[in-house]
């Protein structure tokens, strides 16, 4: 929300292996990796972008996939 432009979003294992990544702001990530479902588990989310006002965003989260 309020990103006018998206640098990347990026999911990665726990061991920090990438799983997806996209500069598209329209893409999703569908909790799969090659089309091939993860087991729950705890994940990476690392985002960067632009704000409508012209700063950077950067944020970095653990998650938990839940199936």
């Amino acid at each position: 929300v309020g990103i006018k432009y998206l640098e990347y979003f990026r999911i990665a294992d726990k061991n920090n292996r990438q799983i997806f990544i996209t500069n598209n702001i329209n893409d999703k990530w569908d909790g799969t990796r090659n089309g091939v479902p993860l087991n729950a588990d705890a994940y990476i989310m690392d985002v960067s972008g632009i704000d409508m006002q012209g700063k950077r965003i950067k944020k970095q989260e653990v998650f938990i996939l839940v199936k």
